[in-house]
């Protein structure tokens, strides 16, 4: 069980990358980082999830209350490119209707 997570900054969009299992044991590293750019100002966060492979509650978690905090700053933090088994659990879990997700980077970038 692995994550790894790449930053690409565009702006005043960053663009975060991630890659493998979001669980349990690697949701932790994922919730530092969310709160690490929570606390910059005029940024919107963009997170490929095109890479990951399996997600539990506890990372839909992290990621429902990223996007709270975000949404609280007057900011935007939006998903793009889950793999249909990520996006399954969303939708089991009743709240994909929380998250601005996009496709593709394009549609998602424009809507920001």
């Amino acid at each position: 069980m692995y994550i790894k997570m790449r930053k690409r900054d565009n702006g005043h969009i960053i663009i975060l990358d991630l890659e493998g299992e979001l669980d349990l044991y690697t949701s932790a590293d994922l919730k530092k980082v969310f709160d690490s750019l929570s606390k910059k100002d005029n940024i919107n966060l963009l997170v490929n999830m095109k890479n990951v492979s399996y997600i539990d509650s506890t990372g839909v978690g992290v990621i429902v209350r990223a996007i709270r905090d975000m949404k609280n700053n007057g900011r935007n933090l939006k998903v793009i490119q889950m793999q249909p088994q990520v996006k399954r659990v969303f939708e089991l879990s009743n709240i994909l209707f929380l998250i601005d997700y996009y496709k593709d980077e394009n549609s998602s970038v424009a809507g920001i």
